[in-house]
């Protein structure tokens, strides 16, 4: 056994000097407190202005459409910003890009994205988007699903920009010889002019001449027996304005 022997006399003298040690420390630290607390809050102010951020007013969602699957969201809150890239899995594991939108950047104002993915023939996909910031860092929104319900007769796989100035292209996959009706109206639901045509099994173009409209929007009407799609376009008069509505486009023989 080991015992530790000390003189009473000593340890008043030891809580002294510890009391007075501790007061020191005490006493010293109003000096700093101020400084310190100012440091960390310009570190905090820099950080979170040069920090990209997103707040989400409605978070990414999806619907089926005949057409394809038609994906929203809407930011309240925008810093730093940059792109918007929607991504797609079967698996929920191999993402692939299906589509870019260019982002607000720094908005305080809502703002609402759209993105048709069409041509789409699984049972099920799994979306998400990949929020990429001007310095390059990114972050990825939750992923949602989409379940294929719908049956088609025929699919708009590939159109041009919705916002057109000379003329509309939309392709179109068959699943059997048939006869297309397509229509294209004004807003005011006035019908500009009627068609149809025989579309064959396999990838069929079409092209709408917008040159002699005006500016406006109009309807696209696609009808297959009972089967009717429908697009809205915008005829403008700057052929490289964009919008924030986004389609997949593909070539023939992909």
């Amino acid at each position: 056994m080991i015992i530790i022997h000390c003189e009473q006399a000593a340890l008043p003298n030891i809580t002294h000097n510890f009391r007075l040690l501790f007061m020191r420390k005490v006493n010293t630290q109003p000096k700093y407190i101020n400084r310190f607390l100012l440091l960390t809050l310009l570190v905090s102010l820099s950080s979170f202005w040069a920090k990209a951020d997103v707040v989400y007013a409605i978070p990414l969602k999806g619907v089926e459409h005949q057409m394809g699957n038609l994906l929203e969201w809407r930011t309240a809150f925008e810093k730093n910003t940059h792109t918007f890239i929607v991504e797609k899995s079967t698996n929920g594991i191999d993402y692939l890009n299906a589509g870019t939108l260019s982002a607000a950047g720094s908005s305080i104002e809502g703002k609402k994205y759209r993105f048709l993915d069409i041509g789409v023939n699984d049972k099920k996909l799994h979306y998400r988007l990949k929020q990429i910031d001007n310095d390059g860092t990114s972050s990825f929104s939750q992923t949602i699903f989409v379940n294929k319900e719908q049956s088609n007769q025929f699919m708009v796989v590939a159109m041009g920009n919705t916002e057109a100035n000379v003329s509309f292209d939309i392709t179109i996959d068959a699943l059997k010889n048939s006869t297309l009706e397509y229509t294209l109206k004004n807003k005011q639901g006035e019908v500009i002019f009627n068609n149809q045509q025989t579309i064959f099994s396999g990838l069929n173009d079409i092209q709408f001449d917008l040159k002699d409209e005006t500016e406006g929007i109009y309807f696209v009407i696609l009808r297959v027996g009972e089967e009717e799609e429908m697009l809205v376009i915008n005829k403008i008069a700057d052929s490289e304005k964009k919008s924030n509505f986004v389609n997949k486009s593909i070539k023939k023989g992909e």
